[in-house]
């Protein structure tokens, strides 16, 4: 699991006692099956807990947290509170990616054709996830495909060292955008890895250089 939306983790004042501690996570989670069978015979407990918190909100997706209605669907938020209440070890990198890309925006970042499903997916293999999450298919599903397979036959290693000074694009602003058909370019052998956000005023071609 991952906090991707920066809320958290609370355990203090900012929420109700009964569920801290308490952060945002991503939607993802993958249990070990001890504890998923210790969630499932308490889960009469749990939904009781949680049902005036998730009736919180003009829509289901937001929840009651400290007073707070807060983005993010119930179980983004139920897991990390039940496992860290039982001392369950948990680990918040997660095996899939999600990110926000700017401030005030919820959605995490979309690919909806074949350069940006690539990119989405050679950045979360450069930040070593497993999975990567909204890879969508838009008007053409063989062009989403077709840019994941692309990305797996030339696929990175983890690219810890990141950085934007080393970026070589037009203006060195690391700002290449595939609208206008600039290259991602990097020096001091550094890799350039898209990160599906806007830039100069275009939709995409925000990056940064790693290895």
């Amino acid at each position: 699991m991952r906090d991707v939306q920066w809320h958290g983790p609370w355990d203090d004042w900012q929420v109700a006692e009964e569920i801290r501690p308490a952060a945002h996570t991503a939607e993802w989670v993958t249990l070990a099956t001890a504890h998923a069978v210790a969630l499932a015979d308490s889960e009469a407990t749990i939904r009781e807990k949680w049902r005036p918190i998730m009736a919180w909100g003009d829509s289901w997706n937001h929840v009651n947290v400290g007073g707070r209605d807060v983005y993010g669907s119930p179980d983004e938020w139920i897991f990390y509170t039940e496992l860290s209440q039982r001392s369950f070890p948990l680990v918040m990198e997660g095996l899939t990616a999600a990110w926000i890309c700017c401030p005030n925006v919820e959605h995490p970042n979309l690919a909806y054709d074949r350069n940006s499903a690539r990119d989405l997916c050679k950045r979360a293999q450069s930040e070593g996830y497993s999975f990567v999450r909204k890879v969508s298919a838009g008007d053409d599903v063989s062009e989403v495909i077709a840019g994941v397979r692309e990305c797996h036959r030339e696929s990175l290693t983890p690219l810890p060292d990141c950085n934007n000074w080393a970026c070589s694009s037009v203006g060195d602003d690391c700002c290449a955008p595939h609208s206008i058909s600039e290259a991602a370019t990097c020096t001091d052998d550094f890799t350039p890895v898209r990160l599906v956000e806007p830039c100069g005023g275009f939709g995409e071609g925000n990056y940064h250089c790693c290895k």
